[in-house]
C-alpha cells in the first residue's frame, strides 16, 4: 500500500517537505482529491520518517575558495568561450507606484546580498588552470542602486535603458553578479530592474530575492529593527557536497541510467527552413499566445481522466506535434526541476536547478491514448533519476561535436503554476503598488526555442522564446496553432492512432489540392517526339541537328538515317512494333541516331550503359525480354548496311505505346524497369521546351548517359525545337565539359549540382554564352553556386524517373537559405501525405513526396508487387493513380517545396539514383560479411558512400570487399569507404538505425580506420599537444578532438598548450568547435601567424 502511495505521489508530480514536523505537500493544480489528503494523512508518520532519512548536507570547510557545481561550470565556459555572455542573464522588471525611497531600497537590496553568498560569488581562474568560487567578505561589497531620472523620456527611449543594462555582460572573475537599477518616470512612478547571472541564480531564487528585498524594503520604510537572516546552509556547502555525491554508488546507478538513455541519440530536430548557424547563437526574442479557457478546461479534464498531470499532456502534444512536422518518432525535449529536494534548499539563492533531457520513443501506430500513457512512463522514468546534474552527464556521454546545437536538446519545455513574482500582500506595503513590468524585449533565446506554458486561474497561456537567426515569428505561430489542434483532435478522440489525427482543414486542403496544384490539360494533338523532328527536317533541312568533333549531321539527315535505321530493324533483323531493344551504347551522334530509327519502327528502347557490370547488363536484358542488342558492333552491322534502304518510311510511333524503358536502382538487389509512353515522353519534352523556351538557336550539351533520364531533357526538346546537340567525350571531367560547353556556345545545360559547384570555383577560367543552368539529381544548395547565380540564370529541378524526368522546378532567386525543388509543372500534381496512412500534411509538415498527372507510369516492368505498393490510388481523384516517391518534402506558405531527405534507403548521388539495399543485398553475398548496411555520409564536405557491416573473425579486406562488388555494381554505387564495427546500433523497434551509425573516420567498434600522420612541423607539434591532452597514443591530423574525447575542460588546457606553442597566435576556445582537427587547426595557426607549414606529405591507411 505505501510503495503503491508513493508511486501514485510520483506520478502526479506531488512533492512533500518535513516542515517543523508537519508535512508539506506541493502539488500540481487539481491533483489532490479528498480521497488522496486522507491517505496522506493516514500515512503521515512513515512518510516523515521517510523524510528524516534524507542525507543531510554538511556545513563545507572554510577556504580561500570551493568548487563549482558542474551546472556552474558549464555555464561558466559558456560565458567565457561560446559568446553566450548576455544569454544567461535573469532579470525581474518591477514598476513601483507611490512614494518610494530610494536609499532605503538601496539598503534592503544590501541586507538580502549579506544574506546570501551566494550573491557574493565571483568565479576566478587558479594558477593550475582550474575555475573556483570566491565568496567576497560583506565588507567588500559596493553594491549601489543605480538612479536615473526619465521623467523628460520618451517611453522608447526609457526601453531603450533598460534594454541596455539587461544587455550588459557581466565579468564573471570581477564583478558582483547582481546589480539593480531604478528608472524614474514621474514623480511616484518607477521601474526597478534588476539582473543577476544565471550562475549564481535560478528561476525559484529570483523568486526568493524578488521576495525578500520587498520584506526587507518594508521593514526598514516601518522603522523595525533590522534582523540579520542566518541560512542553515549556503550554495559553497551544497556545491561542495553534490561533487562528492556525485562519486557515490547512489549517483553512480543514476548515471548508469543516463548512459543507457543515450547510448544513441535521437535524430536532431530540424524545423527551419534556414541555415543554422555553424556556431550556435542567442539572438531571440518572444511571442506570447493565451489559449481559450474552455482549451484549458478540456486539458485539464482529459489529464484527469487518463490519470496524467497536466505536464505529461502537453509534453506529449507537443511530441506528437513535432513528430507531424518532422515525420520523426524519437524525440529528445528538455525540461528543468528546481533540484531543491532536500528541504534546506527551500528557501537558498542559488543554481540548483537541473536540466532533464526527456527522450521519448513512439509509434505512429499508436493510438492518442496509448501514446500518452508512454509519455508518461518515459517522464516518470526520467524523475526517477532526476538528481544527476545535466552538465555533469554530457561529459559523459559521447556526443558528436556540433558547434552550432545544444547537446542533447534544442527544444525546452515548461510549466509554470504562476507566472507573478512574489510581491507580497500589497495591502501590507507602505503607499506603494507594484507589478511586474514585461514591456521590455530581451532579445536573446538560450536555445533553438522555449516553450513556457503558464497555468493560471483555469487560464492557459505560452510563451515561446525562439532563437530569430532559425525561426520567424509566422512559424512558431502556426507550430503553437498546430499543437492545439493536434491535442483537441487526439482528445475528441484519444482511440485514434496517431497516424490518422488530421491537421489539415478545409480551406488548406482546398489550398494544397487546387491552387499549388494545377488541373490536367490533356494533350490536344496525335503527335510523337519522332513528329515534331520530322516536321523540322522539312522547315530547315540543312540546319544541324547532332555535332560531335568527328560527326555532324543536319536535319535532314538524322531524317533519313532515322528512317534507313527503322527501315534496316524492321526488314533485315525482323523487328517489329511493340518490340523492346537494348541500346548499349555511348551517348554520340549515332547512338541518337539509331535511338529515332527504333522509335520510328514503333519499338521501345531499353538504354543499358556498356560500362555496367556484366550480371547488370544481362539482368536488363533478361527482364526486358530485348530482342535485340544494339552495341558498337551491331551498330557497325547497321551503318554498313543502312544505305541499302532508301529512308522513305512512315513512323509506326503512337502516343499510347512505350517509348522507352529506364532501369533504375532497385532495393532488392535488382534495378527496376521503368516504361514511359510517347504521350508521357512528348508531354514532358513539349513542357520543358516551352518552360525553358527553347528555340532553334538553342544549342545543348549531351552530357548524361543514356541510361538516364537527364537524358531525355538534353536529347528531345531541343531537337523538337529545331536547336542543335552537341556531344564530347571526356564525359567524367566538369573541366572538359564546361571547356565544350564555350567552344560549342552550349546556351542551355542539365547537370547535377558538382558541376555547378565546380563553375562556381572556375567560373573565370571559362567564356561561357550559357543563358540557362538546370540543376537536377541531387540537392542543389547555395554554397554550390554563391557567386553563379548572380552570372547565369539557375533552376532548381526535381523528379523521379516514375513520373517522367521531372515533377517540379524553381528559379533560384539568391536570396535562399535553402533551394527549394519548386512547383508543381504542367500535368503534375504533388502532395505531401502521412508517411503511414498517406493523409494529406498541412503546409510546412514533412512528410511523403507523392505525385500524379499525365507524366506518371503505369508500373514497374514485371514487378506486379512493387507497383502495386508504389502506385497507390489517388485519395482526391478517382480512378487515378498516385506515385509514392518516398522522398519526404514539406510545403512552403508560397506554394513551393523544400526537399528533406528519403523516407527508405534510396539516396541520390552525383546526380545517380542508388538503392542503397541493392548494394547492401550485394554485400550480403560475400563471405565473411554480416549484416552490412549502407549509408551516405558527408567526407570534407562531400557526399560518400559508406559500408558498414557487423565483424567477424573472417571479414574480407576493404580492397577484396570492393573489388567483389565491382563485379556487380556499375562504379557509381561502390562504397568509398569500409568501416567493419562490433556493433551496430539498433533503433526502438528492434531495427538497425541508419541514422546512429557513427563517423567512419572514428567510432566505437571501429576495426579499420583511416589514419592520415602529420605533413610538416605544425602538424606535428599539434599532435604532440593534443596526445598530451587527450592522453591517445596515435592521433591522425583528420580525427576530430571531441571524437576522441574532449571535452570543454580538456578543450581550454588544449588551447593554452597551443597558444604557448605558437607565440604568435591567440586561439579561442570557439575556434576550436570549428576547426576540431588538427589539419584545420594548423591552417588557423598558419593563417594567423603566417607560418609557412607547406611541403611534401604522404597519405597512408593503416
Amino acid at each position: 500500500m505505501k510503495k503503491d502511495l508513493l508511486e501514485k505521489l510520483l506520478t502526479l508530480n506531488i512533492h512533500l517537505r518535513n516542515e517543523n514536523g508537519g508535512l508539506k505537500v506541493n502539488a500540481p493544480k487539481g491533483t489532490l482529491t479528498k480521497e488522496l489528503i486522507a491517505e496522506i494523512n493516514e500515512n503521515k508518520p512513515y512518510l516523515l520518517k521517510l523524510l528524516a532519512s534524507n542525507i543531510k548536507i554538511p556545513k563545507a570547510a572554510v577556504a580561500e575558495d570551493y568548487s563549482l557545481s558542474p551546472t556552474q561550470y558549464s555555464l561558466w565556459f559558456i560565458h567565457e568561450h561560446l559568446g553566450g555572455d548576455t544569454a544567461y542573464n535573469l532579470t525581474a522588471t518591477l514598476k513601483i507606484e507611490g512614494d518610494l525611497q530610494p536609499e532605503i531600497l538601496q539598503k534592503a537590496f544590501k541586507n538580502v546580498i549579506a544574506t546570501h553568498e551566494s550573491l557574493r560569488t565571483q568565479f576566478v581562474i587558479k594558477e593550475d588552470g582550474t575555475v573556483r568560487q570566491r565568496i567576497l567578505p560583506n565588507a567588500e561589497i559596493q553594491f549601489a542602486l543605480n538612479y536615473e531620472d526619465c521623467s523628460k523620456l520618451s517611453k522608447d527611449d526609457v526601453h531603450q535603458k533598460l534594454d541596455a543594462k539587461y544587455q550588459t555582460p557581466f565579468q564573471l572573475a570581477e564583478d558582483l553578479l547582481v546589480n539593480a537599477s531604478l528608472f524614474k518616470l514621474e514623480a511616484d512612478v518607477h521601474i526597478l530592474l534588476f539582473v543577476m547571472h544565471h550562475i549564481i541564480s535560478d528561476g525559484w531564487s529570483l523568486q526568493i530575492f524578488t521576495k525578500e528585498v520587498i520584506e526587507e524594503y518594508q521593514q526598514l520604510v516601518s522603522g523595525e529593527a533590522h534582523v540579520a537572516k542566518k541560512l542553515s546552509l549556503q550554495y559553497k556547502d551544497y556545491s561542495e557536497w553534490l561533487n562528492q555525491e556525485l562519486e557515490s554508488d547512489a549517483y553512480a546507478n543514476k548515471l548508469a541510467f543516463w548512459k543507457d538513455q543515450f547510448e544513441t541519440r535521437s535524430p536532431a530536430l530540424n524545423l527551419g527552413d534556414v541555415a543554422r548557424p555553424k556556431v550556435r547563437t542567442y539572438a531571440g526574442t518572444l511571442l506570447h499566445h493565451e489559449f481559450s479557457t474552455e482549451f484549458t478546461t478540456q486539458l485539464n479534464s482529459f489529464a484527469k481522466t487518463q490519470q496524467l498531470t497536466l505536464f505529461m499532456l502537453i509534453l506529449g502534444g507537443l511530441n506528437g506535434t513535432l513528430s507531424k512536422y518532422t515525420n520523426q518518432y524519437d524525440i529528445t525535449l528538455g525540461t528543468t526541476v528546481a533540484g531543491r529536494e532536500h528541504p534546506d534548499l527551500e528557501d537558498q539563492i542559488g543554481l540548483y536547478s537541473n536540466a532533464l533531457a526527456i527522450r521519448t520513443q513512439f509509434e505512429n501506430t499508436q493510438t492518442f491514448a496509448d501514446f500518452l500513457k508512454t509519455q508518461k512512463e518515459t517522464l516518470l522514468k526520467t524523475y526517477e533519476h532526476k538528481e544527476y546534474p545535466f552538465h555533469k552527464l554530457l561529459n559523459q556521454l559521447t556526443l558528436p561535436n556540433d558547434a552550432s546545437r545544444s547537446p542533447l536538446f534544442d527544444i525546452m519545455v515548461l510549466l509554470q503554476n504562476h507566472q507573478t513574482l512574489h510581491l507580497n500582500d500589497q495591502d501590507a506595503l507602505h503607499n506603494l503598488t507594484i507589478t511586474e513590468y514585461d514591456a521590455v524585449e530581451k532579445g536573446v533565446s538560450q536555445l533553438d526555442m522555449s516553450f513556457v506554458f503558464i497555468e493560471r486561474n483555469n487560464q492557459l497561456t505560452l510563451s515561446v522564446e525562439y532563437n530569430t537567426d532559425i525561426y520567424e515569428a509566422a512559424f512558431i505561430q502556426q507550430l503553437i496553432h498546430s499543437f492545439e489542434k493536434f491535442v483537441v483532435a487526439g482528445i475528441a478522440n484519444p482511440n485514434a492512432s496517431l497516424s490518422s489525427i488530421s491537421l489539415v482543414d478545409a480551406t488548406e486542403k482546398e489550398t494544397i489540392c487546387h491552387q499549388f496544384n494545377a488541373k490536367n490539360k490533356p494533350l490536344t494533338h496525335p503527335k510523337t517526339v519522332v513528329d515534331f523532328i520530322t516536321e523540322n527536317a522539312a522547315k530547315f533541312p540543312e540546319k544541324a541537328a547532332l555535332v560531335s568533333d568527328e560527326v555532324e549531321k543536319s536535319y535532314a539527315e538524322v531524317h533519313i538515317i532515322s528512317n534507313q535505321i527503322a527501315q534496316c530493324l524492321e526488314e533485315a533483323l525482323h523487328l517489329q512494333k511493340g518490340d523492346f531493344v537494348g541500346i548499349a551504347l555511348d551517348g554520340s551522334v549515332w547512338s541518337i541516331l539509331t535511338i529515332l530509327g527504333v522509335l520510328k519502327l514503333g519499338a521501345t528502347y531499353v538504354p543499358i550503359d556498356p560500362k555496367y557490370p556484366t550480371t547488370r547488363k544481362e539482368y536488363i536484358e533478361n527482364v526486358s525480354n530485348c530482342a535485340i542488342i544494339i552495341d558498337d558492333t551491331m551498330l557497325k552491322t547497321i551503318q554498313e548496311n543502312r544505305s541499302n534502304y532508301n529512308g522513305d518510311y512512315v513512323s509506326k510511333a503512337t502516343q499510347n505505346a512505350t517509348a522507352y524503358v529506364i532501369f533504375t536502382s532497385g532495393s532488392t538487389g535488382n534495378p527496376k524497369g521503368i516504361p514511359i509512353t510517347h504521350a508521357s515522353l512528348v508531354d514532358y519534352v513539349t513542357t520543358f521546351a516551352t518552360y525553358f523556351e527553347v528555340n532553334q538557336t538553342d544549342r545543348v550539351l549531351q552530357q548524361a548517359s543514356i541510361a538516364f533520364d537527364t537524358s531525355i531533357e538534353e536529347i528531345y526538346p531541343i531537337l523538337i525545337s529545331g536547336g542543335t546537340l552537341f556531344f564530347y567525350e571526356e564525359k567524367a571531367d566538369f573541366h572538359e565539359m564546361f571547356a565544350s560547353c564555350e567552344n560549342h556556345g552550349i546556351t542551355l545545360l542539365s547537370t547535377n549540382p558538382y558541376a555547378l559547384q565546380y563553375l562556381n570555383q572556375q567560373y573565370q577560367d571559362f567564356t561561357l554564352n550559357l543563358r540557362t543552368l538546370i540543376s537536377g539529381g541531387d540537392a542543389l544548395q547555395m554554397d554550390h553556386i554563391d557567386t553563379l547565380h548572380d552570372k547565369i540564370p539557375i533552376y532548381n529541378t526535381y523528379g523521379p524517373t516514375e513520373s517522367t524526368v521531372c515533377a517540379t522546378y524553381y528559379k533560384v532567386t539568391g536570396n535562399e537559405h535553402v533551394i527549394p525543388i519548386g512547383k508543381p509543372i504542367k500535368n503534375r500534381q504533388v502532395y505531401v501525405l502521412d508517411t503511414e496512412t498517406a493523409e494529406l500534411l498541412p503546409i510546412g509538415f514533412i512528410g511523403e513526396l507523392c505525385i500524379s498527372g499525365a507524366g506518371l507510369t503505369k508500373g514497374y516492368l514485371g514487378n506486379e508487387a512493387l507497383s502495386k505498393e508504389k502506385f497507390i490510388p489517388h485519395p482526391f481523384k478517382q480512378g487515378e493513380k498516385l506515385y509514392r516517391t518516398g522522398d519526404l518534402a514539406k510545403w512552403l506558405p508560397d506554394g513551393n517545396l523544400v526537399f528533406a531527405g528519403r523516407k527508405d534507403t534510396q539516396v541520390k548521388l552525383r546526380g545517380y539514383r542508388i538503392e542503397l539495399g541493392e548494394i547492401e543485398n550485394n554485400a550480403q553475398e560475400l563471405e565473411g560479411i554480416s549484416q552490412p548496411v549502407a549509408a551516405v555520409q558527408q567526407v570534407n564536405n562531400e557526399a560518400a558512400i559508406v559500408l558498414y557491416w557487423l565483424h567477424t573473425e573472417n571479414s574480407p579486406s576493404k580492397a577484396e570487399i570492393r573489388t567483389a562488388l565491382s563485379a556487380k555494381l556499375p562504379a557509381y554505387m561502390i562504397p568509398s569507404y569500409y568501416v567493419a564495427l562490433e556493433k551496430l546500433p539498433i533503433n526502438v523497434h528492434g531495427k538497425i538505425d541508419r541514422k546512429l551509425l557513427p563517423n567512419f573516420q572514428l567510432a566505437d567498434g571501429l576495426i579499420e580506420a583511416e589514419y592520415v600522420a602529420p605533413r610538416n612541423n605544425t602538424e606535428e607539434k599539434l599532435v604532440n599537444i593534443w596526445k598530451q591532452i587527450l592522453g591517445v597514443e596515435k592521433i591522425g591530423v583528420t580525427n576530430s578532438f571531441f571524437e576522441l574525447g574532449g571535452h570543454s575542460l580538456l578543450a581550454i588546457s588544449l588551447i593554452n598548450e597551443v597558444n604557448k606553442e605558437f607565440e604568435a597566435v591567440s586561439l579561442q576556445i570557439k575556434n576550436l568547435f570549428v576547426s576540431n582537427t588538427i589539419e584545420s587547426m594548423a591552417q588557423l595557426i598558419t593563417v594567423t601567424s603566417g607560418e609557412d607549414i607547406t611541403g611534401d606529405f604522404e597519405e597512408f591507411v593503416i
